[in-house]
């Protein structure tokens, strides 16, 4: 069954964006929400630089720098920053209490702008129900079973994809996970 949205624009943090351009399949799982999706110039610019690339020649696993600026010219992902006061003050709050800068900077905006967040951290996620209650928290795995179930991709699309955001993402979901048991199904662990 498809995700169901509660606000209009969603905002995700870096490790989900991450996780996201790893799948190979970042347009296709935008295209499938049917809201706005953004991401702090913070987290674009400084946190989402990169995913594990390819074994080169020495055996070594390269990096592959991540590239947004097509999924922002199709209109599938805008940049926000913070724009008023109470939301550097926020930033500055949620800076004190979690060390990731880039979660803090995307709480605060979403705070302030009644927007959704995609954040998988466990640590954020428990400081934004704590301040931040009525914004729908959502994780990276929802979006992706989200497209899923929208477009219903032949299984082995969905392995290869699962499998991308394992090896390219280095992202594993916790036991205590809601999609936990739907990810090994397809991921095989």
């Amino acid at each position: 069954m498809p995700l169901e949205f509660h606000h209009d624009t969603l905002i995700v943090d870096a490790s989900c964006l991450i996780n996201l351009y790893a799948s190979n399949q970042l347009a296709n799982i935008l295209q499938a929400i049917p809201k706005t999706v953004t991401v702090a110039a913070y987290v674009a610019n400084r946190e989402a630089l990169f995913i594990q690339g390819e074994v080169n020649e020495s055996g070594e696993r390269t990096k592959e720098q991540i590239v947004l600026q097509p999924f922002i010219d199709a209109g599938l992902l805008h940049i926000v920053d913070l724009a008023e006061e109470d939301e550097t003050e926020t930033f500055a709050t949620f800076s004190a209490l979690i060390v990731d800068r880039g979660e803090a900077v995307t709480g605060a905006i979403a705070l302030h702008r009644n927007w959704a967040i995609i954040v998988d951290d466990k640590k954020a996620r428990r400081l934004f129900q704590q301040h931040a209650s009525r914004l729908q928290l959502v994780y990276t795995l929802e979006l992706v079973k989200h497209w899923v179930d929208c477009e219903a991709p032949v299984a082995a699309m969905i392995t290869t994809t699962l499998q991308n955001i394992r090896k390219r993402a280095i992202y594993t979901p916790h036991r205590q996970h809601p999609l936990y048991e739907w990810w090994h199904r397809y991921n095989g662990g």
